[in-house]
């Protein structure tokens, strides 16, 4: 039917079409925006690999092929992922048979084999840069050196507890045979960027240190024992 200035009337069916997609649409949209934001991590592993594979091109044949190879593992396993994120139910008809395992499984595999790769690749750079070895080096104890100095913390709570069931002397001795302790095996890294023969005293400062720290660890978890769970006799 037209109306009198002879155009066509527009359809209920096709208007309220229109309007339910369109409300679907904007419903989905933050859902969707939220499920690629956690595909975030994989893209920049993927971006990140292509750089580096294309500038170590021209100093190494086998750090550009280490690169691709993660490159091409973290785009595979963030195609998988996405496909997994879209197509896979979050929340599984059947509890008793999950749904997706291949689609994660190959994520984590073509995850992983991007790590080894990259891993690879500093391994190469490294052989053939002794610097970069150094400081490849330096950081992976820095690391170490770090995470080891918590028992710092964990000597100065223990000390506290019994602070006043030791003597004086003894409690200043051990707080600062832990400050030593610290600041040994933190500085055993920053000497091994100095190279031979500095590297060496290094590795020989780190060891202390940690040494160190292990036994006091131990003294204080002893005098805890002892002086901290001994019950205090009250005078009335």
């Amino acid at each position: 039917m037209k109306d009198t200035t002879g155009t066509a009337a527009p359809q209920p069916a096709a208007r309220s079409l229109s309007e339910d997609f369109e409300r679907w649409v904007v419903a989905v949209f933050p859902h969707f925006l939220e499920r690629l934001s956690k595909l975030q991590p994989l893209a920049l592993l993927f971006s990140l690999s292509i750089v580096v594979a294309t500038f170590s091109r021209q100093a190494s044949q086998t750090a550009f092929i280490y690169g691709m190879a993660a490159a091409f593992s973290f785009g595979l396993s963030l195609i998988a992922s996405a496909f997994a994120m879209f197509i896979v139910p979050s929340q599984p008809r059947d509890p008793s048979k999950p749904e997706g395992a291949m689609f994660y499984v190959f994520v984590y595999a073509s995850t992983t084999a991007g790590f080894v790769s990259l891993g690879g690749l500093l391994l190469t750079f490294s052989r053939e840069m002794p610097e970069l070895a150094r400081l490849l080096l330096f950081l992976a104890g820095f690391v170490f050196a770090i995470s080891f100095a918590e028992l710092a913390l964990v000597i100065a709570l223990r000390l506290t507890k019994v602070r006043t069931e030791i003597s004086k002397t003894l409690y200043v001795a051990l707080r600062y045979l832990t400050i030593v302790g610290v600041a040994t095996l933190v500085s055993g890294p920053f000497l091994y960027l100095l190279g031979e023969p500095a590297s060496e005293a290094g590795v020989v400062l780190f060891l202390v240190g940690l040494f160190l720290l292990f036994v006091l660890a131990f003294l204080a978890l002893r005098l805890e024992r002892k002086y901290g769970a001994a019950p205090r006799i009250t005078q009335t």
